[in-house]
């Protein structure tokens, strides 16, 4: 059994990565790896924060194959922001970076495979803010750590399938009715924030019945029973 206080340590071994390589990446990458760091505060102990790592890093890199990019895992990924000597500043887009640090970087095998858990959770986390940028690049939606935690949440759920297919078609049908950022998404599963959850929550719904004919309401309100226990 993980000690309790070994979720602490979480924030400041994923800090000290992410300042190292913060220079290399956009900020919206930064804030979105401080937001998912600071998620660990709501889990009891580091194998359940790390289990839903797992989980979002699954579904973040099956999205992005889905978009046509095939990533490395979201922890070598972020192990090799480290080691490259290029930034994303180099490249003309993130998906060239993403290629240059499978193609062209090698993984110090050594050191990743002496990694602590709290260290290989920083660098998943690292990753799939890279990944993050990656998915806003190709689909022009704002993916926020909120979002990739519930989506994993209710991934991890079991009733419900969770397909990287159908992510991309309902964050391209929210797009289009007017739900860019997906953080009006936790707003209206939450029940909580200033966003239009009224809005939001149609366009769910809407996107559903493209996925589901005729079951956009309930699966909304099947989701929204799950997220809020």
């Amino acid at each position: 059994m993980i000690d309790i206080k070994t979720v602490g340590t979480i924030i400041s071994v994923t800090m000290s990565v992410i300042e190292s390589v913060a220079p290399k990446l956009q900020q919206s990458m930064k804030d979105f790896a401080e937001r998912m760091i600071n998620l660990s505060e709501k889990y009891p102990n580091l194998a359940e924060f790390a289990q839903m790592i797992d989980k979002a890093a699954d579904i973040m890199g099956d999205v992005l194959y889905a978009l046509g990019i095939n990533a490395d895992p979201a922890d070598e990924l972020g192990a090799k922001v480290e080691q490259a000597d290029k930034g994303l500043n180099e490249f003309d887009s993130i998906e060239s970076y993403i290629n240059y640090l499978k193609d062209e970087i090698e993984l110090d095998k050594e050191k990743f495979n002496s990694l602590s858990e709290e260290e290989r959770v920083a660098y998943s986390i690292t990753g799939m803010a890279v990944e993050a940028g990656a998915i806003n690049e190709k689909i022009g939606s704002i993916i926020p750590a909120d979002v990739v935690e519930l989506v994993a949440k209710v991934a991890g759920i079991g009733r419900i399938d969770v397909k990287a297919n159908d992510i991309v078609s309902v964050t391209s049908i929210l797009k289009d009715e007017g739900v860019a950022n997906l953080g009006d998404v936790c707003d209206c599963l939450m029940g909580e924030g200033d966003s239009d959850r009224l809005k939001t929550g149609e366009a769910l719904i809407k996107a559903f019945n493209v996925i589901h004919p005729n079951e956009g309401n309930n699966i909304l309100n099947e989701v929204i029973d799950e997220v809020r226990k």
